[in-house]
């Protein structure tokens, strides 16, 4: 039993270390994307101090603040991009093992566990995210955990119990809709006690306290919204479950929803299938057509360590050859990675890196000061900053732009100290040194500057500066040039 033991162990190290090694070999193979969009949030909330991550959060982020907690701790070591990307593959690759060492040890099923160990590694979802700086390898993480955990309690461990509330509050206070995460979980648990009356109600009662304590993250994504999210159809449907598993054609992406439904015909798998795959389903779907638009491939992927786990033990049922399935999991590993997202992020980063380039032109060329304004949102000027300036260009709560309309109102509303708290002060909206101005947005600053140039950074569709002269432009990009 040692020797076995320590086999695993093992096995789980080289499983870790290889998703990694792939993951990271992947991205540089790719140029290493700069970082752009959604992933700035998290490399501009870690330049304040712990309680700054947190108002950070809570100003201009839609989701809790929990992963920008770890991710501030993470990065201590450093702020690069090389450095906190590798947070997410780094919860990838743990949860890839984490997945083998379960179906080995508690399903008892080696091959299995090989099968779902590949599912989740070469998830499209979880691999799309393994190289951003986004918190859903670590949702995913924490809903194997909990799903783990919940089993161990149906099996009579009520000790765990506090383990499963701890693990529940941290999903809810990881993403904006962790609370439906979590209700999943509950279907789930709820399934395996609902034969035993007094375990059932402890199960209850622990989720409606769960709940009072998830009230302060409802509020928030309550009054939040985002716009790219999106009603569902048949084929977005189709589209979100298939691409869990497989990218390209449609074929691949079908065949794992059909195994799905047939595994549903089996006792042993139905609970998980149902639990968490319909239910979700049914969830964002009544959500987005009853309420509003919630809609997104990427809010299953806290299901995936358990689908790959019921599709790795129910593939294990019938007699095919081992070495067909293997060649079977190789191409559709092949096949996920030929279509890995990184490429569609390394053309966006080489978008932008020809407006730091241009700039970095201008700047080095001119002998006065330079005034770079971002025209466009926040990201964008952090972005600047970041690329322009360096990883550590200043503390965000401390260069703000002036409060929008909503904020500005809770400022007047809100009693002292609350304000304070929040940190809804007037700051400057730009940095300065020697030779550079940044801005976000207009900044009388830059007009003080009587002999520099101010370039405006924006979206190449933005035609709001009819007045100023275009000096670059690409797809996405153009500076236009003011004087």
């Amino acid at each position: 039993m040692e020797a076995t033991t320590s086999r695993i162990k093992w096995q789980c190290v080289a499983l870790f270390l290889l998703t990694v090694a792939i993951i990271v070999i992947g991205r540089q193979m790719h140029g290493a994307p700069t970082i752009l969009g959604d992933d700035m949030w998290g490399t501009t909330a870690v330049l304040g101090n712990p309680y700054e991550v947190v108002v950070f959060t809570l100003r201009w982020d839609l989701h809790p603040p929990f992963y920008y907690m770890l991710l501030d701790l993470w990065a201590i070591v450093s702020k690069s991009d090389t450095w906190l990307s590798l947070s997410s593959t780094v919860t990838h690759a743990t949860l890839v093992s984490f997945v083998y060492w379960y179906v080995v040890r508690v399903r008892k099923n080696f091959f299995g566990a090989v099968i779902a160990a590949t599912l989740t590694f070469c998830s499209p979802l979880l691999l799309e995210y393994s190289a951003q700086i986004r918190m859903y390898p670590l949702i995913a993480l924490i809903s194997f955990f909990l799903f783990y955990l919940i089993e161990e309690h149906a099996k009579g461990k009520s000790s765990v119990l506090k383990w499963i509330f701890l693990l529940e509050i941290l999903l809810v206070y990881t993403h904006a809709i962790g609370l439906l995460f979590v209700f999943s979980h509950f279907c789930f648990g709820a399934y395996l006690v609902i034969k035993n009356k007094n375990n059932l109600i402890k199960w209850v009662l622990l989720h409606a306290l769960l709940f009072v304590f998830s009230l302060p993250a409802i509020a928030n994504s309550l009054v939040r919204s985002v716009s790219h999210t999106k009603l569902p159809s048949f084929e977005q449907t189709l589209g979100a479950v298939g691409n869990m598993f497989a990218s390209g054609p449609v074929y691949a992406v079908i065949i794992p929803i059909l195994i799905m439904l047939w595994a549903l015909a089996y006792k042993n798998h139905r609970a998980i299938i149902l639990c968490y795959l319909f239910t979700p389903i049914l969830i964002y779907s009544a959500i987005s057509l009853l309420m509003k638009p919630m809609w997104l491939d990427r809010n299953f992927i806290f299901a995936i360590p358990m689908l790959s786990i019921t599709l790795g033990v129910f593939l294990t049922k019938f007699k095919v050859n081992r070495l067909l399935m293997m060649v079977l999991l190789v191409v559709l590993s092949v096949n996920n990675f030929s279509h890995w997202k990184i490429k569609d992020y390394a053309a966006a980063s080489n978008s932008f890196d020809q407006v730091i380039a241009f700039l970095n032109s201008r700047i080095a060329a001119s002998e006065q000061k330079i005034c770079i304004i971002s025209a466009d949102k926040m990201s964008t000027f952090w972005t600047l900053e970041r690329y322009l300036v360096g990883t550590d260009w200043g503390n965000p709560m401390e260069v703000q732009p002036p409060l929008n309309e909503r904020w500005g109102q809770l400022k007047q509303h809100l009693p002292s100290p609350v304000p304070e708290i929040l940190m809804l002060k007037n700051t400057v909206n730009y940095t300065e040194s020697q030779n550079l101005i940044i801005a976000s947005g207009y900044a009388k600053r830059c007009e003080a500057e009587a002999s520099a140039a101010t370039y405006y950074v924006t979206i190449a569709s933005d035609e709001s500066y009819p007045e100023k002269t275009q000096v670059f432009a690409n797809n996405t990009w153009k500076v236009l040039l003011l004087k």
